[in-house]
């Protein structure tokens, strides 16, 4: 086990087509970095990538950039920064699928697999190959001092479905994994024969449902390392059986897929999560999904890492959106805690009450607890702390516990737990000391604010009394509206005091084009809602409880 969480590669994935941060936050997080036990960084660049020559238009220097990061000066700063910080980089550029920040352009919309779709390239286009190999070529060139280069090629949601795939789908011996293998080999090929020193890493998810001799008839152990990824928890991390090529199964790692994978690769990764795997528009992380993640990785590594020559390491990753147009989840900042968390479980080995006081010291919580979980009416499974905590007596029914908080009771000894049942807002640490708590502490009281703003906005009073359809014809009573008028002004106010503590904060981390996202998809629908109902609610009210269709326009 410590050849696993010791003895190995700990990157720490940044996914920068979401939230990049500026340079001056990455100058204080990287010595952290390496201080919680990271070796490494895997930078998925996507479009904040200064692309130049014929690849100007897909990244940071194009007409249509938006990201606002990085310019040539600041991506190499990043660089300098992280090998200051005794951090390896491992630049990683998609290669078949998630290619949206090309495929969107219309100069490559001819290389999609579905014209309506943006997601996968046709691999039987004359011009696929060209492209990567120039993406992969501006990559590894600013990449000097590179070992690993990860070449992407997960979920390729649409495959063999053009009709020039088609027919060589029905041509060839292996149909539509054909075309996938034989894609995925030039592109590892061209980098073997062009940067002999690099060693290629690609996703594996799908290879899962390939049969063994078919791998190793295509000889894919020669050019590639594997990183098997999976997020989930332990009670969801079962041990399935592989499926077929196309349904890019994530639920589970079967064992005959560990002897699959040892049969043809001799070096394999893991990939674990510490946040944006638990909902594609989550606000905050949940700790305690993430260390059962790890918990149960090193559980199943223990088991079969020994089975390769070599267990590269884990990267540790941190989606920042499901794809290219999906809205932002998780922020870098607010997902700290989690991402050291993970971290120190990777080096001992296991969770435990001691490890969670010590880390949660180190990070500054002091009066205030650091949730395992911050979403109280979700339901999480105990079962990876009952050991430690004294919760082994409890049935199976009290382990589920609905709207339940673990929090460290602020006078417990001997590894006592408290468990508190809420469904209100949750306390907001007050002073931390990790680079960007204070961005944190600010969605933090967001996300309490939107339990009020449901509250109230999702209320029994405002459905039964203030319906659209009540609205629509006028048919409203005062009696039953004028009390939550003041509520709407509250929360109206509340919203402003946030505004401005988040735009003050973020704009110290993030650039502009993310903060206008982030308040555009998160506060503003909060707002526009908010006035909407603030204006319909005085306007009944003056109305005065009239007959149904009352017209008020005289009022």
């Amino acid at each position: 086990m410590d050849t696993v969480s010791l003895g190995s590669h700990r990157l720490v994935h940044l996914d920068l087509k979401g939230a990049p941060p500026k340079i001056a936050y990455l100058e204080q997080l990287f010595p952290a970095l390496r201080e919680w036990g990271a070796t490494g960084l895997l930078l998925e660049w996507e479009d904040t990538f200064p692309y130049t020559r014929e690849l100007l238009s897909v990244g940071s220097n194009g007409p249509s950039s938006s990201s606002g990061a990085y310019s040539g000066e600041e991506a190499r700063q990043l660089l300098q920064l992280a090998g200051d910080s005794g951090l390896a980089v491992v630049p990683l550029v998609q290669t078949f699928g998630h290619l949206e920040f090309v495929l969107k352009h219309d100069e490559w919309r001819v290389l999609r697999e579905v014209e309506a779709y943006p997601s996968s390239m046709c691999p039987s286009h004359p011009r696929a190959l060209p492209l990567v190999m120039s993406l992969i070529k501006q990559i590894v060139e600013f990449h000097p001092d590179i070992q690993y280069l990860h070449i992407g090629a997960d979920e390729v949601w649409h495959m063999g479905l053009c009709p020039t795939c088609v027919r060589r789908t029905q041509s060839n011996k292996h149909g539509r994994c054909q075309l996938f293998l034989e894609h995925v080999l030039a592109v590892a090929q061209f980098v073997q024969d062009t940067y002999p020193t690099l060693r290629v890493i690609m996703w594996d998810d799908m290879l899962r449902g390939i049969d063994t001799s078919v791998l190793l008839e295509y000889n894919f152990g020669r050019y590639i390392e594997l990183m098997v990824w999976h997020y989930q928890p332990a009670e969801a991390f079962q041990l399935l059986p592989a499926m077929g090529i196309m349904t890019c199964d994530v639920r589970g790692l079967s064992a005959e897929l560990w002897d699959k994978y040892s049969n043809v690769f001799t070096s394999m990764w893991a990939a674990t999560a510490f946040k944006g795997s638990t909902g594609s528009c989550q606000l905050l992380p949940v700790i305690q999904h993430h260390v059962s993640n790890h918990e149960q990785w090193l559980l199943v590594l223990g088991q079969e890492a020994g089975k390769f020559q070599h267990f590269r390491g884990v990267a540790l990753t941190g989606w920042s959106r499901y794809d290219h147009y999906a809205i932002m989840c998780e922020l870098l900042p607010v997902s700290i805690p989690s991402l050291v968390m993970c971290l120190k479980v990777w080096l001992n080995g296991s969770f435990n009450y001691n490890l969670h006081l010590n880390t949660a010291k180190s990070l500054g919580y002091s009066d205030t607890p650091l949730l395992l979980n911050p979403y109280p009416s979700l339901v999480y499974y105990l079962d990876h702390a009952a050991t430690e905590v004294g919760l082994e007596t409890l049935t199976a029914g009290q382990r589920l516990l609905a709207n339940a908080l673990v929090v460290l009771s602020s006078t417990a000894e001997d590894g006592e737990i408290e468990v508190r049942i809420s469904v209100g807002p949750q306390p907001v640490a007050q002073l931390l000391s990790f680079p960007g708590w204070k961005v944190m502490i600010g969605v933090e009281w967001f996300a309490n604010y939107k339990v009020k703003y449901r509250s109230i906005v999702e209320s029994d009073q405002v459905e039964t009394w203030l319906n659209p359809w009540q609205i629509q014809n006028s048919f409203t009573n005062p009696m039953q509206i004028e009390s939550i008028v003041p509520a709407f002004t509250d929360l109206l106010f509340e919203m402003s005091s946030l505004e401005n503590y988040l735009r003050i904060h973020m704009e110290e981390l993030l650039y502009s084009a993310t903060i206008d996202e982030w308040f555009g998809t998160q506060l503003e629908p909060l707002k526009i809602r908010l006035r909407q109902l603030k204006k319909d609610a005085e306007s009944q009210v003056l109305l005065g409880a009239r007959a149904r269709g009352y017209s008020n326009t005289g009022i």
